[in-house]
């Protein structure tokens, strides 16, 4: 079997339905040691029918494209909008289809057909047996049975309902249409709550520090701008931490596991980064159009920085064009202003050999980190993908070699006299 690494939001199931209990869905455990996929679903055309789901290897340059309809005889539906993992199975939410979609995590084999849901979006775990699923149209947002494989209820909530996110006690659920974040109790499957959000939609949500962190826009024709909203439940207070008069909506909002940043993409084809406690704006980086059209709605697994490059690599420039200029494009799961931060495992990438010292080259989540030993002594800069425009492994081996040896070369002398004192006893 092979592990999964999503490029969508991954939630975990959670453990009880006791109210105490309900804490933060982890990402989940692969099904496997074999090796990893990455999976990148494209929406496909609308009314067309051609969503489709594609498997890269991480560990080779192989992939399954179309794996859904490779292993199933039929196509995965019309525009799946998300994915969601857990062991042995990943559940494709398919909008326009009305339906769930189970299949088997290592096959891809179709194993359980949910209809029935209007237009679904979104999936979230609230219990180990249940999930909820927010819908466009519905009015509503769906109660599904993780072990019945079923729809086994709804809740009320007007409006259009986009992505959730636990804290408190309570699933909190984004209404593009609607100026309130609203929050359902699990246990009773109601909306018990609400926090008003000013004139903003909220659009996305995340949890960091535990607060909510919302990404809004105005309403259509208010001539506002996007906003990013820190939420504190316990007080039901929404303050606008940052403005973004470049844009109308952030998009693709993410936060690492460690909760110390936060990064999402702007309509200026700009990746935002929000770090610190309290939280500062570092600015915008402009990314380029390959980068930020490279994906379908990419939410995924431990989101620990970088861009993916990888499977950017996979797109031709034919196909990275924006949604609905051609069958073409948009088949291959093009989709403007969202991107991709993926977590890869650490590995050696280079080793070079000097007279005066070892240097090692490791790539980890799209950070090159250059280690150079002397000795018992050893010095490691950590170069982030994000921050510098470094282009390949061999500007990387030039750097190490010209421009950071000689500064470790000078920092070892005065290593080697403070260790020597500091041993002097032993």
């Amino acid at each position: 079997m092979h592990r999964l690494c999503l490029l969508f939001l991954v939630l975990g199931a959670l453990s009880s339905c006791k109210r105490d209990a309900l804490p933060m869905p982890q990402p989940p455990v692969g099904g496997g040691a074999k090796g990893r996929w990455s999976l990148v679903a494209c929406e496909g055309n609308y009314t067309q029918g051609n969503a489709s789901l594609h498997a890269f290897s991480a560990t080779s340059t192989g992939a399954l494209s179309d794996a859904f309809r490779a292993a199933n005889a039929r196509g995965l539906g019309d525009v799946v909008q998300s994915l969601w993992h857990r062991s042995g199975e990943v559940w494709a939410v398919v909008n326009n289809s009305g339906r769930l979609e189970v299949m088997h995590d290592s096959t891809f084999a179709s194993l359980h057909t949910i209809s029935g849901l209007g237009s679904p979006r979104y999936l979230i775990p609230v219990s180990a047996t249940k999930a909820y699923v927010t819908d466009l149209y519905a009015n509503r947002v769906h109660v599904v049975s993780l072990t019945q494989y079923a729809k086994v209820g709804q809740i009320p909530l007007s409006g259009w309902c986009e992505q959730m996110a636990v804290l408190g006690g309570k699933v909190w659920v984004c209404n593009y249409a609607r100026t309130h974040l609203y929050g359902i109790d699990p246990i009773t499957d109601a909306v018990t709550d609400s926090i008003s959000l000013g004139t903003a939609w909220a659009l996305e949500v995340v949890v960091r520090d535990n607060r909510l962190w919302v990404a809004t826009r105005p309403p259509f024709g208010s001539g506002g701008t996007a906003r990013l909203m820190e939420v504190d439940v316990q007080s039901r207070t929404a303050t606008t931490r940052f403005t973004f008069p470049e844009s109308k909506a952030l998009k693709s909002l993410q936060c690492t596991p460690q909760a110390d940043t936060l990064f999402a993409l702007s309509g200026a084809n700009s990746l935002v980064r929000v770090v610190g406690t309290p939280a500062h704006y570092l600015g915008h980086r402009f990314l380029g159009r390959q980068l930020v059209w490279a994906g379908i709605r990419p939410h995924i697994e431990n989101p620990l920085g970088g861009r993916c490059p990888r499977l950017c690599a996979t797109r031709s420039n034919r196909a990275l064009q924006p949604k609905r200029t051609s069958r073409q494009s948009h088949f291959r799961g093009v989709h403007s202003f969202q991107f991709y931060l993926l977590h890869t495992p650490m590995r050696v990438v280079a080793e070079i050999a000097h007279p005066q010292a070892h240097i090692s080259i490791f790539s980890f989540n799209q950070k090159y980190l250059i280690k150079i030993e002397r000795g018992p002594l050893e010095q490691t800069y950590k170069i982030s993908q994000l921050d510098y425009l470094v282009p390949d492994l061999e500007t990387v081996k030039h750097l190490a070699q010209e421009r950071f040896l000689p500064l470790a070369l000078e920092v070892f002398q005065k290593m080697e006299e403070g260790f020597g004192k500091a041993m002097e006893d032993y």
